[in-house]
């Protein structure tokens, strides 16, 4: 190929280029037109997954987060019929049933350890997997979650996946 008919390739892709560039700039602010952020916010929205801070999700739920909770992360599950929020976060074996009980006061207090540190409340729950929910007592604070659910998995030896899922309908 020679010099010449190769610089007039790369001419015209930089040229293309620079119109699809321009192009899109140009869709972006046309008046009428979405600016890209507000669609991409818009695509979020449609799937109903937003990041929040626990501290609001775990109000929500009428709890705290627990003292010895680590890598806590949190998102809002609404949806047109619900309000919800999920969070995840870990715990140190070692008291953690405790820890939960004095976090989610709304929970049942039937929660029970076996000699192995596994968490369980009877026969619905996997032996694996402990867990245990609960319904608000007395009346229901307006804005507050009707349903909780924990759900705890052992990583290892020493640490704990907690689960937590709220709603109200």
């Amino acid at each position: 190929m020679s010099a010449v008919r190769r610089r007039v390739l790369v001419g015209v892709g930089v040229t293309l280029a620079l119109v699809a560039a321009a192009a899109l700039w140009v869709r972006q602010f046309a008046p009428g037109q979405e600016p890209l952020t507000k669609a991409l916010t818009a695509r979020l929205e449609a799937t109903e997954l937003w990041w929040v801070n626990c501290a609001k999700a775990l109000d929500f739920a009428e709890a705290t987060m627990p003292e010895r909770a680590t890598d806590a992360f949190c998102t809002n599950d609404t949806y047109p019929t619900s309000a919800g929020y999920i969070a995840n976060f870990r715990m140190p074996r070692e008291g953690l049933a405790e820890g939960l009980k004095e976090a989610f006061p709304r929970l049942r207090a039937d929660l029970e350890e076996d000699r192995h540190g596994v968490l369980s409340r009877g026969a619905d729950c996997d032996r694996l997997i402990g867990c245990f929910d609960g319904e608000s007592a007395g009346t229901l604070r307006p804005s507050r979650a009707s349903h909780v659910t924990l759900r705890i998995t052992y990583e290892d030896e020493r640490t704990a996946v907690v689960k937590m899922t709220s709603f109200r309908v």
